[in-house]
């Protein structure tokens, strides 16, 4: 076999074979002519020493092996070791690369004894003396990491069920939140400390979750760090137990001893600038803002524009479960009279019967209309409990919900124009719709903080109207 089939065969160049030849590796035979003539079993030995030496075994070795004087199993056993070794010096490599960084080093100012110091200590001594500066156990801001995570899981859990039009004041909100925010922080905390070693919370004062040589935790580590913190750390969120296992763990982070949940990890800090400190406070109030936006989600009517009877009874009631009030309406927009079960008697004197609607031939609203009065029934005690009037609910409530479910306004402007003028009546308008409310009271002194009229002479008298109508 010519030479040039060879490195055809091999994918050797002429050079790298003439040098195994030269080495004594490989021995062809001469043909008459004086070229080399390579048989089968030089192919084959070419064929070892080119995956040997990609292996990295010195010619040496493979000069062995072919003596017999060295087997195979005890050169990959010396590679191995090699290999370790390098794989090992590349991880103290990357380490020192990551202290450098980490320490915001430049060239001018590099201290570059400090570095090459690390360079030639045990791998995992320089991961750690890399981090000596992220060695303290900062207990009080691993506790405002896990709180503002929290309070962010809780928060958009809450958020996304106002979305969905479900007030807080509904049965099982807060168990829907309980659960959402737990299943939201086992989901999205481990991805986050897979990829980038932090969660909001600890990037925000200045903490990572890495293993011992600097690099990210595994998925396997990043969901277990997650799971063991939720049940350990903060008792998945029991109130009771939970106070005491922060407190626990407090006591444990700050005398240095590891956390249950951390296993072969890390929980690594480094120093932060003033202004980190100052966002956090930030970051819990545009939390805390951001609750407060969702729930002005649910004073936004689900039916706008052209209102009929039963899309206007449908948005009364969303109004009273936003602002937690027991009056409800039936589609026809007649009154759910079970709802005011557990109100005084008096309540049902000065409540009115029903709402009076008026419609276009389309069936859509043209005015909605609501009278309630009450008149003294002479009982010769001007504070007796017959004659007390619950505006509150008699009219104040009603004359509020009705104008949340029919006006596109602000919420708030109308909450306070109601709260501040219900007893002396106001006219109040916008492109759609006009509201008038007319009052008239004598006998009685109103109480503001209770919505309450309480009379005071033998002859007490209160009529109330509201009408919307529809422009």
């Amino acid at each position: 076999m010519h030479i040039k089939d060879v490195e055809q065969r091999t994918g050797l160049s002429r050079a790298n074979i003439r040098y195994y030849e030269q080495e004594g590796l490989v021995h062809p035979a001469r043909r008459k002519n004086g070229y080399r003539d390579y048989s089968p079993d030089d192919l084959e030995t070419l064929l070892r020493i080119r995956l040997l030496r990609r292996l990295d075994v010195p010619i040496e070795e493979i000069r062995a092996m072919q003596a017999g004087k060295l087997s195979l199993s005890e050169a990959l056993s010396q590679r191995l070791a090699a290999l370790r070794r390098r794989e090992e010096q590349a991880r103290t490599d990357q380490s020192v690369c990551r202290a450098m960084q980490a320490d915001h080093a430049c060239y001018d100012t590099l201290d570059a004894e400090k570095y090459w110091r690390l360079l030639y200590t045990p791998p995992q001594a320089a991961a750690a003396a890399a981090r000596t500066d992220r060695q303290d156990p900062c207990p009080w801001r691993r506790f405002l990491a896990r709180g503002l995570d929290m309070l962010l899981c809780s928060s958009a859990v809450a958020l996304a069920l106002m979305l969905g039009r479900i007030a807080p004041q509904t049965p099982g909100f807060s168990l829907l939140t309980y659960v959402g925010s737990l299943l939201l922080m086992l989901g999205v905390e481990p991805v986050l400390l897979h990829l980038w070693g932090v969660t909001p919370g600890k990037l925000l004062l200045g903490l990572t979750v890495e293993q011992p040589d600097g690099r990210r935790p595994t998925w396997g580590q990043a969901y277990a760090y997650t799971a063991m913190a939720v049940v350990y750390g903060i008792a998945l969120y029991i109130p009771v137990l939970r106070l005491w296992r922060l407190r626990r763990s407090y006591l444990d982070c700050r005398d240095g001893l590891k956390m249950p949940w951390e296993g072969e990890l890390l929980c690594q800090s480094r120093d932060i600038p003033w202004w980190r400190w100052a966002l956090l406070p930030v970051a819990w109030g545009l939390v805390i803002l951001a609750i407060i936006g969702g729930s002005n989600i649910l004073l936004m009517p689900a039916n706008s524009g052209r209102l009929t009877v039963e899309e206007f009874a449908e948005n009364f009631n969303q109004m009273a479960q936003a602002t937690d009030s027991p009056l409800r309406m039936r589609s026809n927009g007649t009154w759910v009279r079970d709802s005011l079960r557990g109100y005084a008697a008096t309540l049902e004197n000065a409540f009115p019967s029903r709402l009076k609607y008026e419609t276009d031939a389309n069936g859509y609203l043209t005015a909605v209309r609501f009278r309630c009065s009450y008149t003294t029934q002479g009982s010769g005690d001007p504070s007796s409990a017959p004659d007390l009037v619950y505006a509150s609910t008699a009219f104040i409530q009603p004359l509020l919900l009705a104008m949340l479910a029919s006006q596109d306004a602000s919420a708030q402007d109308m909450a306070a124009l109601v709260n501040d003028r219900w007893d002396q009546g106001f006219v109040f308008e916008t492109e759609d719709a006009r509201t008038s409310v007319t009052v008239t009271c004598y006998g009685y002194v109103v109480d503001r903080s209770t919505g309450m009229l309480i009379s005071h002479d033998a002859s007490c008298g209160f009529t109330a109207a509201f009408d919307i109508v529809w422009n």
